[in-house]
């Protein structure tokens, strides 16, 4: 995008001159040492930054998986490059694209060797860690790998220690890698007794090479510290020279005067103190924003910062701004850097109770997949990861089937926001038409352009709301969409348009949600403005529609007397609306009261119940979606079994879930133990067995169902999200568009 385009609703960006300048910090910090980056093509900027970071001076990179490896060379990255072998055909694979193999069993050298690699770098478990070779087979790997180096079939270059629980929001720091160096320095010598001599020598991280003991790291692998982010507890990034590479921002699309007192976003968990103005910022927890956010971070806008007021929604989140204003279109920093005054990551991880590392991971995961985001320095590769999300169509029909008999006599709409709440926007909405749905709603106009273009014919109804600053209401308009109105400029753009068509136009009165939505003293002059342009033959004024609040019944009734009383005043002024509708899942489902014409379904058409207590299986609803991965190892460690599953916080595990919910293994529960880290999550399947014919409960290909239907004993995604304190659309969303969709039925 060039500087002079329009600036897109939300900006996720990666500055690599940053990343370079990092780079070069870390390289004065490390010395003589050989300096690796560690990175992910498939986020984090991925292919940008491993340009940026090879440019900048690193001496190689390192990937978690070969998929990763083969992504740089396809992008014509040909540094050297370390990867983990996962699986058989790995080995094969890595040797034909030139990456080097990090090994840490004797099957994977084995491999490694089988596939005529040349060189290997092996790689130790130290501390608490579950990755890479453990204590008790260090002899054995050592071992062969010594034999082989004497026959000449390949040369072990290096050792990478790979440390145990170091992150900096749970106590890890640069003293905790002293004790682990010790443990490492006693591997590398037994690797060295037996005749091994490698090159590359030291512990993976940006902790280790920050440490004050560097002699003999012969190699640092740099992570966090790449990013700009502060690896230890106790010093800032700035504290340690670096500089924070990401900036995430969201322009305001729409703002409005608030009284004292009133109740902000959904639950009204947040309420003003005294008359303000608000701003509704176009970025949610589909975007990459925690909810934990909600009433905890702030924006900057305009040079000042504001509090998050209410609950962060899917798509949008709102700024208090007191006494002060602003414009549609003002730009949003939720972070950036300090030095230009913006909030710090690092503020904003402490705020929800995060990791700095988790943080940056949910924007740019996500930023991957939002067409409507720039993402400057974001080129990224698309590299599928281990496990799936399972969609069951059967299941999604049976849920229509369900809400189209509860709303009668109104009619149901179809909510497909969030490429359809992480389901998939066209075998949702494909699936939802062929049950007979005629209506739905796609938020904003570029995804329901996407669906016109798609082959969603005009015998649809496409609904948009969410409407920018710089909306193309031509396009739209000439695409059929109909249009969620809420403000008078809006109909002013839609006025200046030139569109072939009329505009089929729904208005939106504020019932209390306090978001968009004209207040009811701006309402009469909004059905004005409509009724003119009826007038002009450029507009139908179609529908009157409000969001309520689901603060409490009481509120929700007094939502439902607004509603009324907004339409009685615009039908004074001559409105004949054709569709009235204000209720969406909760409401629509159990108050006849809220229905009125129309009543729009999103989350409990994907089986998503609203909390609270409340099942799907209580409303007769069943979750759509399994997200599962396989056991890629099983590791002891203090007499315990521990499984190794490759979903992590990058793939929209939360980083809350250890301790709290379990996953399912076989029809059994096992508790998640350890931190979800950036791309696995370890489980606790029970003491080793004991005795020569024990088996494992558990093995390596194992199903691990993250959450589910609840018929293999499993956790359901509602089950998940009040555990967690939060809502089922949130986790949902946020599984990465990495993990595959496999649809049944």
């Amino acid at each position: 995008m060039s500087d002079d385009a329009t600036p897109p609703l939300r900006s996720v960006r990666i500055d690599t001159s940053a990343i370079a300048h990092n780079v070069r910090v870390m390289r004065a910090a490390v010395g003589n040492s050989s300096l690796h980056a560690q990175v992910s093509p498939g986020e984090y900027g991925g292919i940008a930054v491993a340009r940026a970071a090879v440019r900048a001076g690193v001496d190689g990179l390192v990937v978690a998986t070969v998929d990763d490896g083969v992504a740089l060379r396809r992008a014509a990255i040909d540094a050297p490059t370390l990867a983990w072998l996962h699986g058989s055909g790995d080995a094969a694979r890595a040797a034909e694209h030139g990456i080097t193999p990090l090994v840490a069993s004797v099957t994977d050298l084995s491999a490694a060797v089988e596939a005529r690699h040349s060189t290997a770098y092996l790689a130790v478990a130290t501390g608490d860690s579950v990755i890479g070779c453990r204590a008790e087979d260090w002899d054995a790997l050592v071992a062969l790998a010594a034999r082989l180096e004497d026959a000449g079939e390949v040369r072990i270059s290096g050792i990478i220690g790979m440390p145990g629980r170091q992150t900096p929001h749970a106590g890890g720091g640069l003293g905790a890698v002293s004790s682990e160096r010790g443990e490492f320095a006693l591997r590398t010598s037994q690797a060295r007794n037996a005749g091994l001599s490698p090159s590359r020598v030291g512990l993976h991280g940006s902790v280790a090479a920050l440490a004050t003991e560097t002699d003999g790291q012969e190699v640092s692998v740099i992570r966090r510290a790449l990013y700009g982010l502060s690896p230890t507890q106790g010093k800032s990034a700035e504290a340690l020279g670096l500089t924070p590479a990401m900036r995430v921002s969201a322009r305001v699309i729409a703002t409005k005067a608030i009284k004292a007192g009133e109740g902000i976003s959904y639950g009204h968990t947040y309420r003003t103190a005294a008359p303000g103005n608000l701003a509704l910022v176009s970025i949610g927890y589909v975007h990459g924003v925690d909810r934990r956010a909600s009433n905890r971070c702030t924006g900057w806008l305009n040079g000042r910062s504001y509090p998050i007021a209410g609950r962060v929604a899917m798509d949008v989140l709102v700024l208090d701004l007191g006494e002060d204003t602003a414009q549609t279109g003002d730009e949003v920093v939720l972070f950036g850097s300090p030095a230009d005054g913006h909030p710090s990551v690092e503020g904003w991880a402490a705020a929800i109770g995060a990791s700095t590392h988790s943080v940056v991971a949910g924007f740019a995961t996500q930023a991957a997949r939002d067409t409507s985001a720039h993402s400057t320095g974001q080129e990224t590769a698309v590299v599928p990861a281990s496990g799936e999300a399972a969609v069951d169509l059967d299941a999604y029909r049976r849920n229509l089937a369900l809400l189209k008999r509860q709303v009668p006599p109104a009619d149901l709409m179809v909510v497909v926001k969030g490429d359809a709440y992480g389901h998939g926007l066209l075998p949702i909405t494909r699936t939802a038409i062929a049950q007979g749905i005629t209506r739905i709603g796609v938020l904003d106009t570029a995804t329901g352009m996407a669906l016109r273009d798609a082959g969603i014919g005009r015998d649809i109804s496409l609904f948009a709301w969410l409407l920018s600053p710089d909306e193309d209401y031509r396009a739209a308009i000439d695409s059929g969409l109909e249009l969620g109105v809420s403000q008078v400029a809006q109909l002013h753009g839609i006025a200046r348009s030139g569109a072939a068509e009329r505009a089929r136009l729904h208005l939106k009165i504020d019932t209390g949600l306090h978001r968009n939505g004209a207040n009811e003293e701006d309402w009469p002059e909004l059905v004005r403005e409509a009724l003119a342009l009826e007038r002009s033959g450029q507009a139908e004024v179609y529908a009157a529609w409000s969001h309520i609040a689901e603060a409490s019944d009481e509120e929700d009734t007094a939502a439902v007397r607004r509603f009324e009383a907004a339409i009685q005043v615009a039908e004074a002024l001559g409105a004949r609306f054709s569709s009235r509708h204000l209720a969406a899942s909760a409401a629509g489902f159990a108050r006849a009261d809220c229905r009125f014409d129309l009543v729009r379904m999103g989350a409990f058409t994907f089986g998503i119940s609203p909390g609270g207590g409340i099942t799907p299986a209580d409303l007769g609803l069943t979750p759509v979606m399994t997200l599962s991965a396989p056991v890629t190892d099983v590791v002891v460690r203090g007499g315990r079994m521990l499984a190794i599953v490759p979903l992590g916080f990058s793939h929209g595990i939360p980083t809350g879930a250890p301790g709290v919910v379990p996953v399912t293994i076989g029809g059994r529960r096992y508790p998640i133990v350890d931190q979800i880290e950036h791309g696995h999550l370890v489980v606790d399947v029970g003491a080793q067995p004991k005795g020569p014919d024990a088996a494992p409960k558990v093995l390596v290909g194992d199903r691990v169902i993250i959450f589910g239907n609840a018929h293999d004993g499993e956790l359901t995604l509602q089950e998940w999200a009040d555990a967690l304190d939060t809502i089922g659309e949130e986790l949902v969303v946020r599984v990465s568009r990495s993990i595959p969709r496999r649809y049944l039925g």
